[in-house]
């Protein structure tokens, strides 16, 4: 992370770099993007990824990452007719921190080929890091707790507030709530469609074998409840 760093000390201007100078080579893509995304969480500021081009072996040839503030929201999409919700606050401002890799054949590696640091906004303090969108997110044992938890009939809030007092507060808790609402809402349509399966096939087997009874109740929320 330290070279990544010094790479343009000396300001923004656009500074081409030789990987293998700088010692710095990844072999695959996601290398590239982690390498990246820690300097950024490390520093204070969002990571965009572009579209990278891709040769017809299905090997990509060059990565770009940029500062989420690069650029500025098109006008077409500000003045959308069939947008409902109201827009989000412009956060873009023509910010032009970015760091790009090569692919090299030879050696089958990605080396850095262009770094600019500079940017031209505020950055984030660490303690609010946190709460950038490229690293908000729950991690896969607090998603199980959620899980186990709405499945005990906990609601949302309760839910939330728990996991936020297991981690300390909202500071050291690395989500907003929408995040947290949003892991609950992707757990119950899973279990809906778990449900809608095992009906299907249960009637299935009841077209073809007589014997076969099924019976089930829902609740008050008309949700599958009880399976007989």
């Amino acid at each position: 992370m330290c070279v990544v760093g010094v790479v343009n000390p000396q300001g923004s201007e656009k500074k081409q770099v030789e990987g293998s100078s700088m010692n710095i080579r990844e072999k695959r893509p996601m290398d590239c993007e982690l390498l990246y995304l820690t300097y950024a969480k490390a520093v204070g500021f969002g990571v965009r990824r572009e579209a990278p081009p891709i040769n017809h072996n299905g090997i990509v040839m060059s990565l770009r990452f940029c500062c989420d503030r690069e650029g500025v929201r098109s006008e077409k999409d500000k003045n959308r007719e069939d947008k409902k919700r109201k827009p989000r606050d412009e956060t873009r401002c023509l910010c032009k921190a970015f760091i790009s890799f090569k692919y090299m054949k030879q050696t089958c590696m990605y080396i850095l080929k262009e770094f600019i640091k500079e940017h031209s906004h505020d950055l984030v303090p660490p303690q609010q890091v946190n709460m950038i969108r490229a690293f908000r997110g729950l991690d896969e044992v607090t998603k199980i707790q959620v899980h186990e938890m709405y499945d005990l009939g906990i609601s949302q809030k309760q839910i939330y507030t728990k996991i936020v007092h297991d981690a300390g507060g909202h500071e050291n808790f690395g989500c907003v709530k929408k995040d947290v609402y949003n892991v609950i809402d992707q757990h119950r349509r899973q279990l809906e469609n778990d449900a809608e399966a095992i009906l299907s096939y249960l009637h299935g087997k009841q077209e073809v074998d007589p014997l076969c009874v099924v019976s089930c109740t829902v609740d008050k929320d008309e949700k599958l409840d009880k399976l007989f």
